[in-house]
């Protein structure tokens, strides 16, 4: 509509222009002015009604997401990596125990009653911040336990282990610093 007037505006001065030169009115440059208005004046109302049809048309909103709680037989650990990206999700039962290697952390996991493992740029310290100390322990500096995943606890000389329900020939170590903690556990 805007562009319709703004055009016949043009149209109107533009023969008045005419006008004020020849002073007097010509029919035949009035012909050629109503002639060019019927070729511009479709172009512009297929431009209004795309323009009035692109941006005032209602969009369909968007269908809102739905979460499903989590059941409480479903307790999952996310692990993310350092720039808080989800990794890796595994159910709290099949979560053995996470290992640090240098800038990375190492989540061993059960996945279809095999052991699993997969790499994750992390830290211990951070990993134990976010999942808490309700699931994991903290048995050595470099190794976070699941509790519920304890089976036996050795002493060998001056060193310390601990052994896994789900591996029960790969000893964990348990440094002097945590092994009430693990005994406690244990009892």
């Amino acid at each position: 509509m805007i562009i319709e007037i703004s055009i016949i505006g043009f149209f109107q001065s533009l023969l008045k222009t005419f006008m004020f030169l020849n002073g007097q009115y010509e029919i035949k440059t009035l012909l050629e002015c109503v002639k060019i208005a019927f070729i511009i004046l479709p172009f512009s109302m297929f431009i209004t009604y795309f323009i009035l049809h692109y941006f005032f048309q209602p969009r369909p909103s968007l269908p809102k997401p739905t979460i499903q709680p989590l059941k409480p037989k479903d307790k999952r650990i996310i692990f993310k990596d350092d720039q808080q990206t989800t990794k890796l999700i595994v159910d709290e039962n099949n979560l053995l125990y996470v290992q640090s290697q240098d800038n990375y952390i190492a989540v061993h996991y059960l996945l279809d009653k095999i052991v699993k493992k997969k790499l994750i740029r992390n830290t211990l310290k951070n990993i134990s911040k976010d999942i808490g100390e309700g699931i994991l322990i903290k048995v050595h500096r470099s190794y976070l336990v699941n509790i519920s995943q304890l089976s036996s606890f050795q002493k060998e000389g001056k060193k310390h282990w601990i052994y896994l329900n789900s591996l029960p020939n790969d000893p964990i170590p348990v440094s002097s610093t945590y092994i009430k903690a693990v005994e406690e556990k244990l009892s």
